[in-house]
């Protein structure tokens, strides 16, 4: 059985809420926006966009992100619509944080070393973090 696209990408936004909660932050879906999870972080709220994907083999043992919007013409994101991507492994079911600043290309690709180091997420949380 083939997965959509659809619920890939919702697989990936509760895999990164079910993470930053984990890091002890309340994340919260939101609709219509250009992000997909409003963060509390106490004396703030951080916007985070959600991508999702499966290993590829193409270029070795990769995960290939595409950080642009829009279904028929992408477009990248600009400063103060995105804080920060969490770049999300399904199949390891992991994420990885980026701060906006930080994605230049509509294509980004991570090894696939990036998601099974258990200490990845808390790590890449709090250097995108330090943006802020």
């Amino acid at each position: 059985m083939e997965v959509s696209a659809l619920s890939i990408g919702r697989t990936g936004e509760l895999i990164a809420s079910a993470a930053l909660e984990l890091l002890g932050h309340q994340a919260t879906a939101v609709a219509d926006r250009k992000y997909d999870l409003l963060v509390d972080c106490g004396s703030k709220f951080i916007r985070v966009q959600v991508k999702a994907s499966f290993s590829t083999e193409a270029r070795g043992p990769n995960y290939q992100f595409k950080t642009a919007h829009g279904r028929h013409s992408k477009k990248t994101y600009v400063d103060g619509q995105v804080d920060i991507f969490a770049l999300v492994a399904v199949d390891e079911r992991r994420c990885v944080f980026l701060p906006q600043c930080d994605i230049t290309t509509v294509t980004i690709r991570l090894p696939k070393t990036r998601f099974t180091d258990r200490e990845e997420e808390a790590r890449s949380w709090r250097s995108a973090m330090e943006v802020f």
